[in-house]
């Protein structure tokens, strides 16, 4: 589906079906792996992949047309692509403020700056009306994103993460692609992501995007200026047409050749083991109580056996206690008890044995403790 709105976004725009095919060729060549996601995983930000290039097209189409009914529906779309990956609307947003600048467009620039944020509030509002926490701390929490803040973080370097064939092309590709007004879109997105990037590979911190979604949005970006700055080339070389054959297939090797080498930090991981899973079992025969278990389990806990956790690896559903956590399995004896006394854990999981005269009901691999009886 990301694919077939890609083709239009780009024939729409460059009216080439052959340069249309190759951005949705160079699509999918993007990697995948546990750090970016991408296009092996059915996560909020694939899902909203799609939304995010009919926006595009939407939005191109609207300022050509200066039709209502498809104003209506960009900001729909975009209302939309907030319910399902917010970060991915806000970034479509100052694109499209930005883009309206450069293009002189100050009235609808200010239109826009107006109109969207209170609607993108309200649905805040609706969405977190039942959350423990304060919507100004969940706002300030997603606006500065320190180094650590994803589960698995891995700084990659983009021209070799995209491969440098088809990176070399996007940037012959910015020369075209600024001659076009329509086009100068991708540019802004190019330029917009590599400024994030650089913010975190230097100052390891980032603002309002994860590194891994900031990096995955340039590398969306790079497609369409790979897929210019490729007939760009054959422009200059279709009179020897033999070279053109021979240039594809080198375009392409270079391009896929290994697309399945995955860093080993970023295979495929398993929070769990065999041992965890049958602790979990065991522990759900148990009514739901508080657990304190290592933050890379944590996140089972729940779905497998009904209880609960004051704390779990971080990520858009915050990460409740989890320095208490990890205070708790570092700390001694003596920090262990502090920490239960201010927090209703009925049991605690451990992968090592704990000396600390706590209640061992289990040790199968795994070790759990009871903390108190009722």
């Amino acid at each position: 589906l990301a694919a077939f709105i890609l083709f239009h976004l780009i024939f729409y725009i460059t009216k080439n079906f052959y340069l249309a095919i190759s951005s949705v060729i160079f699509f999918a060549s993007l990697k995948s792996n546990i750090n970016l996601h991408g296009l092996w995983f059915f996560t909020p930000l694939i899902l909203a992949i799609p939304l995010i290039f009919l926006f595009v097209l939407l939005f191109l189409k609207t300022l050509d047309k200066k039709d209502n009914k498809l104003l209506i529906l960009t900001i729909l779309n975009l209302i939309l692509i907030f319910t399902i990956h917010p970060i991915s609307a806000i970034l479509l947003y100052i694109l499209a403020f930005l883009y309206l600048l450069i293009k002189k467009e100050l009235k609808k620039s200010i239109i826009f700056l107006i109109i969207l944020p209170p609607l993108i509030i309200f649905i805040l509002l609706l969405i977190l009306r039942d959350s423990s926490y304060p919507l100004i701390d969940l706002i300030l929490d997603w606006l500065i994103l320190e180094e650590g803040w994803g589960y698995n973080e891995i700084k990659f370097f983009l021209p070799s993460l995209y491969n440098i064939v088809p990176f070399l092309l996007a940037l012959i590709g910015l020369y075209p692609a600024i001659k076009n007004p329509k086009t100068r879109i991708f540019v802004i997105w190019f330029l917009l992501t590599t400024f994030f990037i650089f913010l975190f590979n230097n100052y390891q911190f980032s603002l309002i995007f994860p590194y891994q979604r900031i990096l995955y949005y340039g590398l969306l970006s790079l497609v369409s200026l790979s897929a210019l700055g490729l007939f760009f080339i054959l422009d200059y070389i279709k009179k020897l047409k033999i070279l053109i054959p021979i240039f594809f297939v080198l375009v392409g090797i270079f391009t896929f050749y290994n697309y399945y080498d995955i860093p080993e930090e970023a295979q495929l991981y398993y929070i769990l083991d065999d041992n965890d899973y049958s602790a979990l079992m065991f522990l759900k025969q148990f009514p739901p109580e508080v657990i304190l278990a290592p933050l890379p389990q944590s996140t089972a806990i729940y779905p497998i056996s009904r209880h609960y956790v004051i704390g779990m690896t971080q990520a858009n559903l915050l990460g409740g206690e989890r320095g208490k956590v990890k205070e708790f399995y570092e700390g001694d004896c003596e920090t262990k008890q502090a920490i239960l006394k201010d927090y209703p854990i009925r049991y605690i999981l451990s992968k090592e044995k704990i000396d600390c005269n706590f209640k061992e009901i289990y040790d199968e691999g795994d070790f759990i403790y009871e903390t108190y009886e009722v």
